[in-house]
């Protein structure tokens, strides 16, 4: 089984910026992005952890998974 690329809903992407009261304009500056991209990932099903990280941490966060099994949590680099 090859491996495949990490991926997460991009619609939380939408809804972190809307939550924020953020433009798509500002993810775009803040990241160095263009708008058009930041509307692209917005309507994609999913988009790479990898993208969302960076996202995130040029809105000054930090991007945290952690896995849940049943009462068990672990936390994923």
């Amino acid at each position: 089984m090859g491996k495949q690329p990490k991926r997460i809903s991009a619609a939380s992407l939408r809804r972190l910026r809307e939550s924020l009261g953020l433009t798509q304009q500002d993810i775009a500056t803040a990241t160095g992005m263009q708008q058009s991209e930041v509307s692209r990932l917005e309507r994609r099903g999913d988009c790479h952890v990898s993208t969302l990280r960076r996202i995130i941490t040029a809105l000054g966060g930090k991007l945290e998974i952690v896995a849940r099994l049943g009462a068990k949590r672990f936390p994923l680099d």
